[in-house]
Order: C-alpha cells, then sequence, then structure tokens
C-alpha cells in the first residue's frame, strides 16, 4: 500500500511538471504564431492593394492607348478619362481641377 501511495505521488507531481510545461510552451508560442496571423494578413492586404494599382495602370494605359493625340496641350481632355478610369479601378474618387 505504501509502495502504490509513493508511486500515485510521484505520478502526481510528473503530471503537474508535464502541464506546466505545456503551459509554459504555450505561453511562447502563442504570441508567436498571433505575430505570423497579423503578418499574413498585412502581407495579403498589401498584395491586394497592389494588384489594384496594376490593374488600375494597365487600364489606364489602354484607354489613354485608344484616345486621339490631336488635343494636346496644358491640359488635354482625352486625358480626363484616362485619370477617371484610373482614379475609379483604384477605389478613389476624381475631381478634375
Amino acid at each position: 500500500m505504501l509502495r502504490f501511495r509513493i508511486l500515485h505521488c510521484g505520478a502526481i507531481s510528473l503530471l503537474r511538471e508535464v502541464q506546466g510545461a505545456a503551459l509554459l510552451e504555450f505561453a511562447i508560442v502563442l504570441p508567436a504564431a498571433n505575430g505570423i496571423r497579423r503578418s499574413i494578413f498585412d502581407f495579403s492586404g498589401a498584395f491586394n492593394q497592389k494588384q489594384k494599382i496594376e490593374q488600375a495602370a494597365q487600364e489606364g494605359a489602354i484607354i489613354a492607348g485608344a484616345q486621339p493625340m490631336s488635343d494636346i496641350g496644358p491640359n488635354p481632355g482625352s486625358l480626363q478619362a484616362v485619370a477617371t478610369a484610373v482614379y475609379k479601378l483604384a477605389g478613389r474618387q476624381w475631381s478634375p481641377a
């Protein structure tokens, strides 16, 4: 009976050490995992914004290529359509000055 009690006490202390180690590992890993998760979200947002800007620039180049070049001057009217399209695709408001 005494032997069983000694084994039982040893098992409980070993179990407490294992639980304490798991808690310590969790406390160390949780901030690191949270930082990785946050950086993934930040990177995906930045990549999405880059894709929008590239698409807007491409669309602006397509529209600019289709515009006539006869109105070259200080404020050509053909650029208004290009600027409007680029700003619209980039999610911004365009107001000509």
